[in-house]
């Protein structure tokens, strides 16, 4: 895919497939954030490691900003446990 601008990737995702993936093995898209990753599909958008609503765990799940692929962690309880929570 040829990719003019953000606006192209806008929502390309969303009906695609879960995929899992390894959080640990993800490019950081900033050093704001630890957890922030460049989104592994788009390459553009990035994943933010939602939390869960009511104990603000780290969620297995994910969904990259920009193109809305989901994603699960494999190693999603390797990441609670650096989280502390």
């Amino acid at each position: 895919m040829v990719v003019n601008n953000e606006e192209d990737l806008a929502g390309v995702n969303i009906e695609e497939p879960i995929m899992a993936v390894d959080h640990a093995t993800l490019e950081h898209a900033d050093s704001f954030s630890y957890w922030r990753r460049n989104c592994p599909k788009c390459k553009v958008g990035e994943l933010l490691v939602m939390r869960e609503d009511v104990t603000y765990a780290l969620s297995g799940a994910d969904r990259c900003v920009l193109c809305g692929q989901r994603f699960v962690y494999n190693d999603i309880e390797d990441l609670r446990k650096k989280d502390g929570r």
